[in-house]
């Protein structure tokens, strides 16, 4: 479907840069599972994000229902702190930031951990759903002729010429715009908000039927005919229902554009 296909074409882009990025790093690249600094303090992600997580959390729940259910606690636990002083709106989660904003906001609450974060392997437990900004987050990379930041525990003792060396421009070449042109042909909001209220809003699982007669043993075997979460309007998937401190990390367009 095409914005499944859009979506993954610019996620296989962004990895592919990150690999390229981490091979040119070598051993003063410190990213590794277990390493959550950058796990810490909240940051704008797109709508897509927002979508993308709640996909993986739907599958996550389907698997590991107690793992799942952890993830919610803890985004039900952020909300409540991020709900005291949201800057944008604290029942939906949709932020209405300026940029000059974004980095006070995420430095006041930098000890907040990312509810998909494993409080005990510190490794993400959404690991294949999560958001550009966190695929961006690591080597030195390059986005729309900007060098982001890396990560502060790579490249010690590096000089600004060693590091530039081993910097990869992320080349999108325009499959960004396809994908926010299909995310909308497909009945996506546009809007930003931040990982938590993303997990929080995103539908929970409907119980499974009693198979009392053909139609609900059908269900019970294939799922329910008319979908347990929404659909957006061509069928792609469920619609996102939103409505470490790495602050930098969510001053950059994302790749979607700023106000996606």
């Amino acid at each position: 479907m095409r914005f499944q296909a859009a979506d993954k074409a610019v996620l296989r882009i962004v990895g592919q840069a990150w690999d390229e990025a981490a091979r040119r790093a070598g051993p003063r690249l410190k990213c590794e599972k277990g390493c959550s600094v950058c796990c810490f303090g909240p940051f704008p992600i797109t709508a897509i994000d927002a979508w993308r997580l709640g996909e993986g959390l739907a599958a996550l729940e389907s698997r590991n229902p107690e793992t799942a259910a952890g993830i919610r606690e803890r985004a039900g636990s952020a909300v409540a702190t991020l709900r005291q002083a949201f800057p944008g709106e604290p029942d939906s989660g949709r932020l209405r930031l300026h940029p000059e904003q974004e980095a006070t906001f995420a430095a006041r609450l930098s000890h907040l951990p990312c509810p998909a974060l494993d409080p005990d392997s510190g490794g993400c437990l959404l690991y294949e759903h999560r958001p550009v900004a966190c695929r961006l987050n690591g080597p030195a990379l390059k986005l729309y002729g900007d060098p982001l930041p890396h990560c502060p525990l790579c490249f010690k003792g590096s000089s600004a010429a060693d590091i530039e060396a081993a910097r990869v421009t992320v080349e999108l070449d325009g499959r960004d715009g396809d994908l926010v042109r299909a995310w909308e042909s497909a009945g996506g909001e546009e809007y930003r908000t931040v990982i938590a209220y993303a997990l929080h809003n995103s539908p929970p699982p409907e119980p499974a039927p009693s198979p009392e007669g053909p139609d609900q043993i059908a269900d019970a075997l294939h799922g329910p005919s008319n979908g347990a979460r929404p659909r957006l309007r061509d069928g792609a998937g469920p619609q996102s229902h939103g409505a470490g401190p790495q602050p930098n990390r969510g001053q950059t367009p994302l790749s979607l554009g700023p106000d996606l």
